[in-house]
């Protein structure tokens, strides 16, 4: 049985008792895993933590989707969208691959997101309410987008001062 405290029961030295999520299979098969796994392992010590394998899995997901979306832009936009692309400068060629990849957070987090926002049957405004499975989907979903966005910001930071309008845009997008 799952325990939800009460914000009375909140405090420095409370803990949730069996609040939590069953374990699943990650979506990208058992050699992920164990990976997921063995790392959490490391971070944490021995112990279940179905919870974060599940949001982690869904990182690792969003990540590989990103890298696929940025690949399969570098090959396809160009017979695609041919004229479009020779009337870009060579750096705005560059950000065109990694600007198709932000679409994908605003599908895939909203397949996760609105069946939890729907599904949600805690307390208004109460944020002691266990995530859901899907909660924690989207969430997983969403930061690994956000590192493969971290990533190409640092990876190139010459063509996405150009792509912000200079240093202090990007150090803000940062």
């Amino acid at each position: 049985a799952l325990s939800v405290p009460t914000r009375h029961e909140m405090g420095k030295r409370s803990v949730a008792k069996a609040v939590g999520v069953a374990f699943e299979p990650g979506p990208m098969g058992p050699a992920v895993d164990a990976l997921v796994d063995r790392a959490l392992t490391l971070a944490f010590g021995a112990g279940d933590r179905p919870a974060l394998a599940i949001f982690f899995h869904h990182a690792l997901l969003a990540l590989a989707m990103c890298a696929c979306i940025f690949v399969a832009s570098k090959a396809l936009s160009p017979r695609l969208f041919g004229d479009a692309l020779a009337k870009l400068e060579p750096f705005e060629r560059k950000i065109w691959h990694t600007n198709m990849v932000t679409f994908f957070p605003a599908f895939a987090v909203t397949y996760y997101a609105a069946p939890a926002i729907l599904e949600y049957s805690g307390t208004r405004y109460d944020f002691l309410h266990p995530a859901s499975l899907n909660t924690l989907k989207g969430c997983g979903m969403s930061l690994g987008y956000m590192f493969w966005d971290l990533m190409v910001l640092l990876a190139d930071p010459t063509d996405q001062m150009k792509a912000y309008g200079g240093l202090s845009p990007y150090v803000l997008f940062l």
